[in-house]
């Protein structure tokens, strides 16, 4: 591990999605470089509205073109709820991404859980780390190539706060200090007030 985690703060989300955008389209020309695909593993909550934001734009030239075809979605966190679940980080990824991706863009393969386990999660987790092959915990995220956060709105000042000046041991604190560089921070100002951590800028 080098240096420490980056923390780039924008003015708000209409100025953050952009920069979101050229951070994924470098990570899937990484991918597909290597591997001829980009696997990427997301989680609920607000992200995939920006996601919406930053990918459904038009893309500004060649250096942050996108192509999902090439892309294998994967959930970093799931509820074990039916997938049209109002919980369901999958049907919330659907409605405010998947829906909306235009035709001739082409669609990612994606790895929802599969709900005929839904009484057993137990089985339900080891089902979804065989389609893995791996499990998302705490070792796997930190030897990712590359991990991202999107965090925004005033309310996340107080974690903020706890994983960027105390630590306490929270996931994310524990991804930062082991990913070092390699893992990059999104956010908002609002989301930052008062943080005592050195920011970033994103080229």
């Amino acid at each position: 591990m080098t240096g420490q985690a980056n923390l780039c703060a924008f003015p708000d989300v209409d100025i953050l999605a952009p920069a979101l955008r050229t951070y994924i389209a470098q990570c899937e020309q990484a991918g597909l470089l290597r591997h001829d695909v980009f696997k990427i593993a997301v989680s609920g909550g607000s992200l995939p509205n920006t996601l919406a934001r930053a990918l459904l734009a038009p893309a500004t030239g060649p250096a942050d073109e996108l192509h999902f075809d090439k892309w294998e979605i994967f959930f970093a966190d799931e509820r074990a709820v039916p997938l049209d679940h109002a919980d369901s980080n999958y049907g919330l990824l659907k409605k405010e991404f998947l829906d909306k991706i235009p035709a001739d863009q082409g669609q990612p393969i994606v790895h929802p859980i599969d709900v005929q386990h839904l009484d057993d999660v137990q089985e339900l987790a080891d089902q979804y780390e065989q389609v893995l092959r791996i499990t998302l915990s705490l070792p796997v995220v930190t030897h990712s190539v590359r991990v991202a956060f999107v965090a925004t709105g005033g309310g996340k000042k107080d974690i903020m706060k706890a994983i960027f000046e105390r630590g306490d041991d929270l996931p994310c604190a524990l991804v930062n200090s082991a990913t070092g560089e390699r893992c990059t921070w999104f956010v908002d100002n609002p989301a930052v007030e008062g943080v005592s951590y050195p920011r970033k800028g994103f080229l």
